[in-house]
């Protein structure tokens, strides 16, 4: 199973348009995906038709509370296609997530059960916190979405420093 997390600190990059075009070609193609969103703002659950605030669960139950991944994941639409839907409940997570034991391994942790999907991608926030930084060390590969222009590049460099 390969875990794709879709990053960049930068927003307005694509990531959304990224994870959910690519998460419903791959279903199209006859793979199971699971798309997972992490951005409070819920941009791939509402593209995939489902309304975030209507949810009873959702990666902030699993994510913050504990819930397991399988209680949270939703049908789509599309064959093949799951969700776990996002909502602004998730601007608090990297805050809660921050006294945890292990806080950067929960995702991966949730996901250690998971084996019934080809795919899982990863609807990264537009920034490098805990929920992204779970993201990172949950997946197996890291697809990084730019525009052409100086800032979006921007979003994916690293200070020199004196060290290098």
């Amino acid at each position: 199973m390969r875990i794709i997390a879709v990053a960049n600190r930068k927003g307005g990059v694509g990531k959304t348009a990224t994870a959910t075009n690519l998460a419903a070609g791959l279903a199209l193609r006859n793979k199971r995906v699971l798309l997972i969103d992490i951005d409070p703002q819920g941009g791939s659950t509402v593209a995939l038709g489902l309304d975030k605030w209507a949810q009873q669960a959702t990666i902030y139950n699993a994510l913050v509370e504990g819930k397991p991944i399988s209680e949270v994941i939703k049908s789509t639409e599309v064959t093949g296609l799951d969700e776990v839907p996002a909502n602004l409940d998730m601007d608090g997570a990297d805050l809660e997530l921050a006294p945890k034991i292990a806080r950067e391994t929960v995702l991966k942790r949730l996901l250690a059960p998971v084996n019934s999907y080809d795919f899982i991608l990863i609807d990264c926030p537009p920034n490098m916190g805990l929920t992204s930084l779970n993201a990172l060390v949950a997946c197996t590969e890291v697809l990084i979405p730019v525009q052409a222009e100086y800032h979006s590049l921007e979003g994916t460099a690293r200070p020199k420093t004196d060290v290098e």
